[in-house]
């Protein structure tokens, strides 16, 4: 039997207007990752760069494409800019802090979730209605996401780009 071969990558940072190159190499390196026989592909945030479902459904797009939209091939974990977003333009910097501040933290986690509900299949969930810490079983690999993106704080996270793990 030859080893659980997987793979990582982060930070794609799709979006359909802003980032027209991300969606292109990341085709190239989803495609790269097929063709390697890679038996499961770990992505761990900032898979859209801009929080929008547009971002969500090139992603799942772009895993269909090349077999990987599956709970046996593909783990996602999120990231800051699949909860809060990203600036792209001069007046996206300014409003930045207001976005962070009026996002619905849970409702973007659970909207992440129902995106990529297929990688969560047979996953071990912590509690309901929570997503993370989710874990399953691949090949002989235990797989745990972990979501380390806190919640918007003015004072703490006042850009929605910091995190942290702890005990729960």
């Amino acid at each position: 039997m030859r080893p659980l071969m997987i793979a990582h990558i982060s930070d794609l940072h799709l979006h359909g207007q802003y980032r027209w190159e991300n969606i292109r190499k990341t085709k190239r390196l989803l495609e790269y990752i097929s063709r390697k026989q890679v038996d499961h592909l770990v992505v761990t945030g900032d898979i859209t760069s801009n929080a929008d479902v547009h971002g969500c459904d090139l992603g799942r797009s772009l895993f269909a494409g090349v077999g990987l939209l599956d709970t046996t091939r593909l783990s996602v974990v999120i990231g800051n800019h699949d909860i809060y977003g990203g600036a792209h333009t001069a007046e996206d910097i300014l409003m930045f802090p207001h976005r962070c501040r009026t996002t619905d933290y849970d409702a973007k986690v659970t909207e992440f979730r129902e995106h990529y509900q297929e990688t969560f299949e047979r996953c071990i969930v912590a509690s309901q209605p929570r997503v993370f810490p989710s874990a399953k079983l691949v090949g002989d690999a235990l797989i745990v996401g972990l979501n380390s993106i806190a919640r918007y704080s003015g004072i703490k996270n006042p850009l929605g780009a910091n995190g942290k793990i702890d005990d729960r």
